[in-house]
């Protein structure tokens, strides 16, 4: 499947609601991190990248932390390490100037 593919609303729906459903907790029992990866990375051709963004908005809307195992691909944890850092410091940006009441 091209990335193209992976992109269509349709498919970023299913994957979004498939990946909530999973990360989603049952509210009788205590939160925890979820381990995850790659995801239908491998027969199926997904792309890494699209898989991980996919993955910390589902696990973000459902309130829990992920560690995300990238299987020594170095290229895909650099490009997490750098959204994650881009993410981090852009909400940083956002809570200063909230501060700000000039």
């Amino acid at each position: 499947m091209d990335v193209c593919d992976q992109l269509s609303t349709k498919c970023l729906q299913r994957e979004l609601n498939k990946a909530y459903c999973g990360f989603r907790p049952d509210p009788s029992e205590q939160l925890c991190t979820v381990a995850t990866g790659n995801w239908g990375c491998g027969a199926f051709g997904g792309n890494p990248g699209v898989k991980f963004l996919i993955q910390l908005m589902a696990a973000s809307e459902a309130k829990r932390p992920i560690f995300y195992f990238t299987f020594d691909d170095f290229k895909l944890a650099r490009l997490i390490y750098e959204v994650t850092m881009f993410y981090v410091i852009y909400n940083m940006f956002h809570v200063l100037f909230k501060c700000d009441h000039s």
